[in-house]
Parts: structure tokens; C-alpha cells; sequence
């Protein structure tokens, strides 16, 4: 079965969440069969401390709503309820953003996959890195909304046998030594 073919591409991209300002996506790709994939993409950001990777606004709870829930988003609004009471274990991923944006996939009411991109250094934190997106993925396994990660590496991959253009393939050789060479 082939993938559906891509409409529309769009960067930066804004989505409504219903609170406050809009979910910002790095990528969104609308499809001939009306789904939606979108990209946030992580270069450094996971290699940095931050308390906002696991904080979301209370507005997002006001009124005791189940924001996510009310979307099909029952994994996404236990990990929401997670960050608010601290019994998360989140500390390398940017997960309220992820919930934030999964929000605004599921109010578009379509098929929708939000894919976090992101680089793998080979360290430690690296693999933390890769062992939370594995329990995110998990948690919220059963949503309306999927979610995938992939790697810049998995990228490069995946696309250097497809490309048949001298340019390009000069490109792509280049990034493979500038950003996955040790």
C-alpha cells in the first residue's frame, strides 16, 4: 500500500489547542485522503534542562475540562494530568510540548500523526531521550492521534537510496559528514 499523496506542505505552521495561543508546528503535511502529518523537530533541545518540557499551563485544565479526553486523546490527557501533579518521569522530553500540539491535531477532527524528529548524539542523554519517547509512544499508543519519532540519521537514511540527482546526492553526502560523522 503506497502512502497518500502530499497537497500541501507547510512551515510553521499553526493549529488552535483551544487555549490560549496556537500549537506552532515545524512541518505540516496535509494528504490527498484529508490526514494530516506533522513534524516537530528537536535538534539540541533535548540536550538542555528545562522545567517547561513538562509544564503546562493550568489553563489547560480550567474547569476541570479533560481537553485531551474530549479529542480521543485518552493516553494524551494522563500524561497532561502526569505533569500537573509531578508523577511524571519526563526530564529530555519536550512532552507538554508534544501533548500541546497532539491537542491541537486531534480538535482538527482528521486522521493525524505528529512525528518528533530529533537528533541522536550516541550519549547518555541520547538514550534517555530515546527510552521516554518509547514510554510517551506507549502511553498514548491508543489515541486519535498517532505518534512516531524518527532521528535526523533515520532520515538521511531512508531518503539517500531515493535520490538520483548528482546535487542532491552531493547534499546529502554532505549533511552525512557534517551532522553523523563521529
Amino acid at each position: 500500500m503506497s502512502s497518500p499523496l502530499v497537497t500541501f506542505l507547510g512551515l510553521e505552521r499553526k493549529f488552535s489547542t483551544g487555549v490560549g495561543g496556537p500549537a506552532n508546528l515545524d512541518v505540516a503535511f496535509s494528504c490527498e485522503d484529508g490526514s494530516l502529518f506533522a513534524i516537530e523537530s528537536k535538534f539540541c533541545e533535548p540536550y538542555s534542562a528545562s522545567k517547561n518540557k513538562y509544564w503546562l499551563d493550568p489553563a489547560y485544565f480550567a474547569g476541570d475540562l479533560a481537553r485531551w479526553a474530549d479529542v480521543e486523546l485518552q493516553g494524551a490527557q494522563q500524561v497532561a494530568y502526569s505533569l500537573c501533579d509531578a508523577s511524571h518521569d519526563f526530564n529530555t522530553l519536550d512532552v507538554a510540548q508534544l501533548l500541546k500540539h497532539m491537542l491541537a491535531l486531534g480538535r482538527c477532527k482528521q486522521s493525524a500523526t505528529l512525528c518528533c524528529l530529533w537528533y541522536d548524539d550516541g550519549g547518555d542523554c541520547a538514550g534517555r531521550h530515546r527510552e521516554e519517547l518509547a514510554r510517551f509512544t506507549e502511553l498514548i499508543t491508543d489515541d486519535a492521534v498517532a505518534f512516531t519519532s524518527l532521528t535526523y540519521q533515520d532520515v538521511l537514511q531512508r531518503l539517500e537510496p531515493l535520490i538520483r540527482d548528482e546535487d542532491a546526492r552531493g547534499y546529502i553526502s554532505y549533511l552525512r559528514d557534517r551532522y553523523l560523522s563521529s
